[in-house]
């Protein structure tokens, strides 16, 4: 198992950078806006690990983020 950390001061435009997104082979990360207020645009979104349990512990998204914004442990 691993604990999947995003830094969000670093991870500042998930919704157009979506790296770990497109390098994740098992597809665990999710991007979702931050302000889930009704019939409101938002601006700012945040991308998390949807499904941490299914890390395998590649680390491609770790490689492929362009301003080093997630860590990947293994837990112990």
């Amino acid at each position: 198992m691993y604990d999947i950390k995003i830094d969000k001061e670093k991870c500042k435009d998930p919704l157009n950078c979506g790296k770990c997104l497109q390098s994740c082979p098992i597809a665990l990360f999710c991007t979702y806006p931050l302000n889930r207020q009704p019939k409101q645009i938002c601006m700012e979104w945040v991308v998390e690990p949807t499904f941490p349990d299914l890390c395998i512990g590649c680390m491609a998204c770790v490689q492929n983020c362009p301003n080093q914004a997630i860590t990947v442990k293994e837990m112990v």
